[in-house]
């Protein structure tokens, strides 16, 4: 029987991680869906008083857990363990089979798969977590905080979260890892670092070329420009850059301007940049409900294929582990969906304005809250979407 548990927070990141997983977050819970049985295989429960420091003392808590629990698929496994508090962002691992998730108090939590999704490690973090990318064999995992620092944890021994691997003054927006295994750094300050991710405070060199915040670079994998990895933050355009030295940067891509719901301008940048075996690159904005397709024109470069306008702002993408050409799209909450919708998105379907949409997950994953959304509406903006202001809260970078 597919059920799940019933949550009123919406639905705040989504990845997608070895060759079947899911991983959805809502408030300080997430839930693990195995995307080739279409079931959820485990869960934190959001039903569990005494995890939040409240005892269930009354027979309506005890109650309330029980039905929560209760409509899980009887194979789910209820997590004893959960995040301390609002998950800001969570990596997967498919080498290790591990899961790491970060929470805005600074707790820092890893679950393994091959353990039935048991916490096998805690620690808090020295600042709060902006970015996290794992080694390509798991066995180091790479943690950027708002301070600067990037601190290398390292997963058998559980040791380095003590003693910054890089610093620098400039907050740290981003991670990568190049195929050469070179770690890539974007900062608030428009520069980008390429440092050793095997030698502690070596820095390679430096990317100079953005005239605004860097706020999500992406290393190239796949396809004939897989030497080199993309950025872009708060400038009208991508920068590509040689993957080895110097670090040159090979090409400009302009990305046409979008609305955002958000009237400061630094809140409307890049959000997110992916890409697929086939050559394409998807690029996300912060909220907005633009998404930019871009594909490897001859010449060897990147230019714009199509901008999609999707029915709401776009809270988180990822790649289908399963097909490559699948996009998994999280659509931000709006009145007649408040924890958000879940879609899938082809990404060769042509015309790309026709894109098909999958519901694989309508009855595995928050049947109240996901729902279908027509081809025929991805070219349509809200009015609500365009209405409601993103809440916006105000961090002290320092803590």
């Amino acid at each position: 029987m597919s059920a799940v548990l019933s949550n009123p927070q919406p639905l705040t990141r989504i990845i997608t991680g070895g060759s079947q997983w899911l991983f959805a977050c809502y408030g300080p819970d997430f839930v693990v869906v195995n995307l080739e049985k279409k079931e959820v295989v485990a869960a934190t429960s959001p039903a569990q008083p005494e995890s939040i420091g409240e005892a269930a003392s009354s027979e309506s808590q005890e109650g309330k857990m029980t039905q929560a629990l209760s409509t899980l698929p009887t194979s789910a496994r209820i997590l004893p363990a959960r995040p301390t508090s609002l998950i800001q962002t969570l990596q997967y691992s498919p080498a290790r089979d591990l899961l790491v998730t970060v929470s805005e108090d600074k707790s820092l939590a890893i679950w393994d798969a091959t353990q039935d999704w048991a916490q096998v490690f805690t620690g808090i973090t020295a600042k709060r977590v902006n970015d996290l990318v794992f080694s390509p064999d798991g066995a180091y995992l790479y943690i950027a905080d708002k301070f600067g620092d990037v601190y290398r944890l390292d997963t058998h021994t559980w040791s380095g979260l003590q003693d910054p691997f890089v610093g620098q003054v400039s907050m740290t927006t981003s991670l990568a890892l190049t195929p050469s295994h070179d770690l890539v750094i974007g900062d608030r300050d428009e520069k980008i670092r390429v440092c050793s991710a095997e030698r502690q405070g070596d820095i390679l060199g430096f990317c100079l070329g953005h005239t605004k915040y860097v706020s999500s670079v992406h290393s190239l994998s796949h396809g004939p420009l897989n030497k080199s990895f993309l950025s872009g933050g708060g400038d009208p355009f991508l920068l590509r850059w040689a993957s080895s030295p110097p670090y040159a940067c090979l090409e400009r891509i302009p990305l046409p301007k979008v609305d955002s719901e958000d009237e400061d301008e630094e809140e409307g940048g890049v959000a997110r940049i992916l890409s697929s075996k086939s050559g394409l690159v998807i690029v996300s904005n912060k909220n907005s409900s633009s998404l930019h397709i871009l594909e490897i024109r001859e010449g060897a470069g990147y230019a714009l294929k199509e901008t999609i306008s999707l029915p709401t702002v776009i809270a988180d993408i990822s790649q289908d582990p399963v097909s490559a050409s699948l996009l998994w799209i999280l659509l931000g909450p709006t009145s007649d969906a408040p924890a958000g919708k879940l879609v899938s998105l082809s990404l060769t379907t042509e015309p790309l304005g026709a894109l098909e949409t999958s519901t694989l997950l309508d009855d595995v994953l928050y049947p109240t809250f996901v729902g279908r959304v027509e081809a025929t509406d991805f070219h349509k903006h809200s009015s609500e979407a365009k209405d409601r202001k993103r809440l916006k809260t105000s961090k002290d970078t320092t803590e």
